[in-house]
């Protein structure tokens, strides 16, 4: 079974908003969750809701391209030009560069199924992502 075309759209809108966020801001979207139990929980129902409804294999290209798009942004160029001088490297550690693409990949998820989630796990899902959303 295929997305919803309105879930895609709404997909679609929200990764064009994330391309628009400054490099130094991502992270920021990517804030770990504050109750982990409650975020696993939303994640293990969206992969069941996932495999119920034929979605797997468009989450797992979404998580790929999530992850391509993150190495890329980071790997792009270690100069960035500052007010006075350049600036060296991008911010974030290795381990919250990871976070970033695991989390971007979880939200692409969530809006996807939105229509087939609960609000609830949805919005965990997200966490500060959801600002990002019409």
């Amino acid at each position: 079974m295929t997305a919803d075309p309105r879930a895609e759209a709404r997909l679609e809108a929200f990764l064009g908003r994330v391309e628009r966020v400054r490099v130094e801001d991502l992270l920021a979207y990517a804030a770990h969750p504050r109750n982990r139990a409650a975020y696993r929980t939303a994640l293990d129902e969206a992969a069941r809701v996932a495999r119920e409804r034929g979605r797997e294999q468009r989450i797992a290209e979404l998580r790929a391209a999530a992850e391509r798009w993150v190495l890329n942004l980071y790997g792009s160029s270690n100069q960035q030009p500052g007010w006075f001088e350049v600036n060296w490297g991008r911010p974030g550690s290795i381990e919250d560069r990871a976070w970033l693409a695991e989390s971007l990949g979880t939200a692409t998820m969530a809006i996807l199924l939105s229509d087939d989630l609960p609000e609830e796990l949805v919005d965990e899902l997200l966490g500060p992502w959801a600002s990002l959303l019409d």
